[in-house]
C-alpha cells in the first residue's frame, strides 16, 4: 500500500463550518504536512484534498507524489504516532522533528475549547482509525515544547571537533549521534590531548540539558580517556578473590566446571 492519507473531520455533529475557521485550519494543516514531508523526504507539493463529505465537513489529505516503499512505511507509522493522543515528544523516534510536532498542535488553534478535530489514518485493512485533536491536547503539546530538564548522564565516544569557545562535539559510540558538550576553561588542555589521538575514546559525565524532549547539550563535569583493551588485561581479573576456588587452583576449578557441564548435557 504505497500511499499516505490523513482524514480530517471538522465541526463533527454540526452543520457546516465558518469560513475563517476552515481557512485557518487548512493553512495550519498544510504547514504541518509540509514539515512532515520534509522530515520524511517527500514532496510537500504533492498532497491533494479529496473524498469530501458534506455535513460537518470531512476530507482526506492524500499524498500522490513519488517515494520509496520504506519512506511510505515510515511515513504511515509516523502519521499514526502523531495523531495518537498518548504520543509525547520523546516518542517521535527520530522520524519527525520537534517543530513538526509543534505545528501539528497549531491545527487546533482555531477551534473552540469544547470542540475537536477528528484525524484518521487507514489501518492494514484500509479502514480509517480516527483520533481526536482537542484544544486541550494542543495546549498540552505547547506546554511540553517549552519544557527544559536536566539529568546526570554519561557517554562514551570520540571527539570530532573542538572549539575554543568552550564546546566540543562528541560522536557517541552506541548511537553514532553527535552531542554538543560544554566544558570549563581549565579542562581545555585535557580535552585537547584527547583530540590529538584520532582513534581515542573519551568517557564524559555531566548534566544533560534536554529541551522539549531532545538533547540540547551536555555540561561536562568529568572527562577522561577510555582505556584501550590490551592483551592480558582479562588475566588481571583472575586472582582478585583468592578464596573463591577454595583449595583448588583456578585451572583445576574451571576444569571441574567443564566436566560438570558435559555430564549434565
Amino acid at each position: 500500500m504505497s500511499e499516505i492519507k490523513l482524514r480530517l473531520q471538522l465541526n463533527r455533529g454540526r452543520h457546516g463550518i465558518l469560513m475563517h475557521k476552515l481557512a485557518r485550519i487548512s493553512e495550519e494543516a498544510e504547514k504541518f504536512l509540509a514539515f512532515f514531508s520534509e522530515d520524511l523526504r517527500l514532496n510537500a507539493e504533492d498532497w491533494i484534498a479529496d473524498s469530501f463529505r458534506n455535513g460537518s465537513l470531512m476530507f482526506t489529505a492524500n499524498y500522490v507524489g513519488p517515494g520509496e516503499d520504506l519512506q511510505f512505511v515510515r511515513a504511515r507509522k509516523a502519521m499514526a504516532r502523531m495523531i495518537d493522543p498518548k504520543t509525547k515528544i520523546g516518542d517521535l523516534n527520530g522520524d519527525l522533528k520537534p517543530r513538526t510536532y509543534a505545528q501539528f498542535a497549531k491545527i487546533a488553534h482555531p477551534i473552540d475549547a469544547d470542540d475537536f478535530i477528528g484525524l484518521g489514518v487507514p489501518n492494514d485493512k484500509g479502514r480509517f482509525v480516527t483520533k481526536q485533536l482537542t484544544k486541550e491536547r494542543a495546549l498540552a503539546i505547547e506546554r511540553e515544547m517549552n519544557q527544559v530538564t536536566e539529568e546526570f548522564a554519561g557517554f562514551q565516544g570520540s571527539v570530532v571537533a573542538l572549539f575554543k569557545s568552550g564546546t566540543f562535539w562528541l560522536k557517541e559510540i552506541v548511537s553514532g549521534k553527535q552531542i554538543t558538550c560544554q566544558f570549563k576553561p581549565y579542562q581545555y588542555s585535557d580535552i585537547w590531548k584527547l583530540f590529538e589521538d584520532p582513534d581515542g575514546i573519551a568517557d564524559v559525565e555531566g548534566w544533560l540539558i534536554i529541551s522539549n524532549g531532545v538533547i540540547d547539550h551536555l555540561k561536562i563535569e568529568h572527562i577522561s580517556s577510555s582505556e584501550e583493551y590490551r592483551e592480558g588485561d582479562l588475566d588481571k581479573f583472575f586472582g582478585l578473590a583468592p578464596s573463591f576456588t577454595g583449595e583448588m587452583s583456578t585451572e583445576a576449578y574451571l576444569s571441574e566446571l567443564r566436566d560438570s557441564d558435559e555430564q549434565e548435557g
